[in-house]
């Protein structure tokens, strides 16, 4: 499954509504007094939330695209961005990439 698919995002929304459904069903179970029937409460409340704003990042990650791959995401891109001094020419070694034309009526604020 690719970071930005549609099998991601449904995958991760079904794990939320599963994680969601057995909270609802446990919790009497773990209504009880006790530690252990705390942290059982505790973990519950924990995976749900962590499954749902998993499925909310998945979702929002495939909309805009801030990760394309499981590499980015991850760190492991092997091609970092290049810098314009290693793009090399002439333009470079002089300085001039961007040329001036003029204010082009930027200079004039109507109004």
């Amino acid at each position: 499954m690719g970071l930005t698919s549609r099998a991601l995002a449904y995958a991760t929304a079904l794990a939320a509504l599963v994680c969601v459904g057995l909270t609802v069903w446990t919790w009497p179970r773990l209504a009880r007094r006790g530690p252990v029937a705390v942290l059982g409460r505790l973990a519950a409340i924990g995976v749900t939330q962590v499954a749902v704003l998993t499925a909310c990042a998945v979702a929002v990650n495939a909309d805009f695209e801030f990760y394309g791959s499981w590499d980015e995401l991850l760190g492991r891109v092997s091609t970092a961005p290049a810098r314009i001094a290693d793009l090399g020419g002439a333009d470079v070694a002089r300085g001039r990439l961007v040329q001036a034309a003029g204010p082009q009526g930027l200079d004039r604020v109507p109004g």
